[in-house]
Order: structure tokens, then C-alpha cells, then sequence
């Protein structure tokens, strides 16, 4: 069994139904996930054909196999607009998240139950723009998660999370102002 009958077993079998030819499989599969399946299975035993296959990568000839791969790169002047813009989101998300915690945590008289939903949302808010936004940016941008398996569950449970968080606090502030709002016509009611 050669290296690449090794490399289709370990993908699977929609890969064999995919192509047989290396330059089809290279053009229909993410190039990094081929790259740690490979370094995983031929790194103790063929390293000359993990050192081609990079090569095959990496290639500035080859960029037509990559832009196959990854159709969905757009060109650099939008990835430029695109940073500015996501850079100064970004910003005004933390800077703005950051006051609004230290204001209610900093005044005694801002303490109150509403401010205290407030700070919830600021709270998931925040965990969104630095655990999520600029990460996913990346991959927007690239068209490739350069960071790793263990990271990419954890922001997407921190998405989950965070949007859970969002969503019922704002019922809980809901359930709150409608119980206030009841109990204060109750009592005009009876005086």
C-alpha cells in the first residue's frame, strides 16, 4: 500500500470517490487539513513525501491549486477596507464594553437591577469581541482556521455561549420590567 492509498483510507472514502489524481485532491480538499493528516501519519516513515507534498503547497506554480482550495479569498484592497473597518469595530466594541463595566461597577447609585442586566449583555458582549470577532475575522479573511482544533471548539462554544447569554438576559430584563410595571398599576389601582 503506498502513501497516498494511506492518505485516501485516513480522509475517507468521499475522497476516493473525489479523484485519484494528486493535483484534483489537492484542488477539492482544504490544504491544511491534508497537511496535519499528513505530518500526522508519514512523519515517522516517509518524511521525503511530506517534504514534496509541501513543496507541492507551497509552490508559487501551483497558486492555481491553492486558489481551487480557497476560492473565497478576496482580492487585498478589500481585505485592507475590510480590516480598517472590522479594526475600528473591534476597537469601539472593547473600549466601549470596558467603560460601561467600570461605570456601573465603580458608582454605588448605578447599582441597580436593570444596570445589572445591563452589565450582563456588556459582559457577553465584550467575551464576544475578544474571544470571537477577531478570530473569526481571520478565517473570514483567509479562508483557513490557522489556529488550531482545540481553539476552534472553544470559539464556538464561547459564540454559543455568549449569544445565549445575550438572548436570556434580555428575557430575564423583559420578565423584570413587565412584573415592575404590573405591580406599580396594582398599587395605583388600590390607592
Amino acid at each position: 500500500m503506498d502513501n497516498m492509498d494511506i492518505l485516501m483510507n485516513t480522509i475517507g472514502t468521499e475522497v476516493r470517490n473525489l479523484s485519484s489524481n494528486r493535483e484534483d485532491l489537492v484542488t477539492t480538499l482544504n490544504v491544511t487539513c491534508i497537511s496535519e493528516c499528513l505530518t500526522q501519519l508519514f512523519i515517522t516513515t516517509d518524511p521525503t513525501f511530506i517534504s514534496e507534498l509541501n513543496n507541492t503547497f507551497n509552490s508559487s506554480t501551483n497558486t492555481s491549486a491553492i486558489a481551487k482550495a480557497r476560492p473565497f479569498i478576496p482580492p487585498w484592497w478589500i481585505q485592507v477596507s475590510w480590516s480598517l473597518l472590522f479594526g475600528i469595530m473591534v476597537l469601539a466594541a472593547i473600549v466601549g464594553n470596558v467603560i460601561v463595566i467600570w461605570i456601573v461597577l465603580a458608582n454605588r447609585q448605578m447599582r441597580t437591577v436593570t444596570n445589572y442586566f445591563l452589565l450582563n449583555l456588556t459582559i457577553a458582549d465584550l467575551a464576544t469581541a475578544i474571544f470571537n470577532a477577531i478570530f473569526n475575522f481571520v478565517f473570514m479573511l483567509n479562508s483557513h482556521w490557522p489556529f488550531g482544533q482545540p481553539y476552534c471548539v472553544i470559539n464556538n462554544f464561547i459564540a454559543n455561549l455568549t449569544i445565549a447569554a445575550s438572548v436570556f438576559t434580555i428575557t430575564a430584563t423583559s420578565i423584570d420590567r413587565s412584573v415592575e410595571l404590573k405591580f406599580m398599576f396594582f398599587i395605583k389601582k388600590k390607592f
